[in-house]
């Protein structure tokens, strides 16, 4: 018997904006203890002091801690969604494969909750990008790689040097959509966000 592969997902949103934490706290609240009890695992408290409000407030704690540029999570999206998907997992033998994976757990804790988060990652989505087609979707596409590219080397000394390579880079594909598919739109219009 060997390993299996295992994921967990969570809709891609900013936790930060004013009112969310409060929502999620609200809703988390609402789901049962038993659930929470069935699968979290609170080393701070014995399990008979835990009340619901104790649980949201980890599961809360959980979710802030959701890292969508850490190493073991991976954006999701097709061109049918107006949202994306946050994936962390990998190969388990029985435990969790990330610390994120964990983290991503309460997202999936009740259907009123997921709800909300994917409302808040639509809302998040339709605020950076634009419906574009053909080649501007790879022109843009690729914005968002420099843009991750910068932030993974945000930890090193190499930032400033990272982020000059990608708006060369960016510009770059910039002029070629323009040259493919003759589109009059400056770069800060194809690549908004």
């Amino acid at each position: 018997m060997g390993a299996d592969l295992i994921l967990a997902s969570m809709p891609a949103f900013d936790i930060e904006k004013p009112g969310r934490r409060e929502a999620i706290l609200a809703e988390l609240q609402r789901i049962p203890a038993e659930v929470y009890k069935d699968n979290m695992f609170i080393g701070d408290k014995p399990e008979e002091d835990m009340t619901v409000s104790d649980y949201a407030a980890e599961a809360l704690l959980c979710l802030d801690s959701v890292d969508e540029h850490a190493r073991d999570t991976t954006w999701v999206s097709t061109a049918e969604m107006d949202w994306n998907l946050l994936v962390s997992g990998g190969m388990s033998w029985g435990d969790s494969p990330t610390d994120t994976f964990d983290n991503m757990a309460p997202a999936a804790y009740s259907h009123a909750l997921w709800e909300l988060l994917i409302t808040y990652a639509k809302e998040d989505h339709a605020e950076h990008t634009k419906p574009l087609r053909g080649p501007s979707a790879l022109i843009q596409e690729g914005y968002h790689i420099m843009q991750d590219l910068i932030h993974t080397a945000a930890d090193n000394d190499r930032a400033e040097d990272a982020k000059h390579w990608c708006d060369d880079v960016t510009a770059q594909l910039a002029r070629l959509g323009r040259l493919v598919d003759g589109s009059p739109r400056p770069i800060e219009e194809e690549v908004a966000g």
